[in-house]
């Protein structure tokens, strides 16, 4: 079976979201990794507390855990 161009866009549009949700999720896990650690060694900086409010707003925490 051979498969065109249009058949391949398509099957790629379907695994964008997938993608972009399984991405979300590491990062957010990432996250809360990181406060942790962050806890364990009593820091308290500006990034600890945007990753804490990272937490409850979902994309700002998927970006925080990547960073």
């Amino acid at each position: 079976m051979r498969f065109g161009t249009t058949d391949i866009a398509i099957g790629m549009l379907g695994l964008f979201p997938i993608i972009v949700f399984l991405l979300g999720a590491v990062g957010w896990v990432l996250n809360i990794a990181k406060i942790v650690w962050a806890i364990q060694a009593d820091e308290l900086t500006a990034m600890f507390v945007a990753r804490v409010v990272g937490a409850f707003v979902v994309p700002v925490g998927a970006v925080l855990g990547f960073l």
